[in-house]
């Protein structure tokens, strides 16, 4: 099936499709039409794969996948193989770096490192693996090549696989929703890496969502909006009507859902079950 890598110029016609969007998209290869699982910002690279057609005498690509073309350096890849390879730390991946510069992918370089027997068995196991899983690979190393530790960066790929960079690169955010990582981890060491501002709906939205978890976790399920509203502004250091803004978008999109008169947000899910509760006590 054929294989197209684009740079996106803008994004003509969308709609909810799915878990997704049926899109127009026109790139720098002409229009193309298909579903991603996010809308995407001008300036992404993508490969495409599908079918050229025609519509109203004009070639278009239609197609059936949609994954991010992310540049992964050179460095980036040494690092992933080094973290992997037991028993080569920082001093021997500086080393290797040092010596071999662009050319570390060559075995019989690094052959010339000076290591121990067991490194040099570990490297050349590291190898195999990064051969068998190139997408994983590419995947980590781009997350840590954008702040994320190794840990992170594996966490994100053990959940998502396949799906690590459409995810990520959607809404760095979502890394947030794993364990041991939150959103003042995303919002301090990576979310810059990716472009996002300071006033970036995926921004605002993730820490009204911060919020509102952290006061689950305390038990609350029917929240006062105002505890989630003081939270978010110590946190992101935006005005409240910003916040509320977007509070109404999350609602609109069905994230969250509440009660207007006592001013009180809920996730869907808590909102159907204290309902449900409700009906039943009523």
């Amino acid at each position: 099936m054929p294989e197209l890598t684009v740079t996106i110029r803008s994004v003509k016609f969308q709609k909810a499709s799915g878990n997704g969007f049926w899109m127009i998209l026109e790139t720098n290869c002409g229009e193309c039409k298909g579903t991603m699982t996010f809308v995407p910002q001008p300036g992404l690279r993508f490969k495409l794969t599908g079918n050229i057609d025609a519509f109203q005498g004009r070639k278009e690509f239609k197609f059936t996948r949609a994954v991010p073309d992310v540049p992964v350096e050179s460095r980036q890849r040494l690092h992933y193989l080094c973290e992997i390879a037991t028993g080569v730390g920082p001093a021997l991946e500086e080393l290797i770096w040092d010596t071999c510069g662009e050319d570390w992918t060559d075995i019989e370089r690094i052959a010339g490192v000076k290591m121990s027997d067991r490194q040099h068995l570990a490297v050349k196991d590291a190898f195999s693996v990064l051969a068998q899983n190139q997408s994983q690979v590419d995947a980590v190393a781009f997350l840590m090549g954008h702040g994320a530790t190794f840990n992170l960066a594996q966490a994100a790929w053990d959940k998502w696989t396949e799906k690590t960079l459409s995810v990520v690169v959607a809404n760095c955010y979502t890394l947030a929703t794993l364990k041991n990582y939150g959103f003042i981890h995303i919002d301090v060491k990576i979310r810059q890496s990716f472009g996002i501002t300071d006033r970036d709906p995926r921004r605002i939205q993730a820490a009204i969502w911060y919020g509102i978890q952290d006061l689950r976790n305390r038990g609350c399920t029917a929240i006062a909006w105002y505890e989630v509203l003081n939270k978010a502004k110590a946190i992101t250091g935006l005005p409240g009507e910003l916040l509320a803004t977007e509070a109404k978008a999350m609602m609109k999109a069905g994230f969250i859902t509440g009660w207007k008169d006592a001013m009180m947000i809920a996730t869907k899910e808590d909102f159907e079950h204290e309902s449900a509760i409700w009906s039943l006590i009523g």
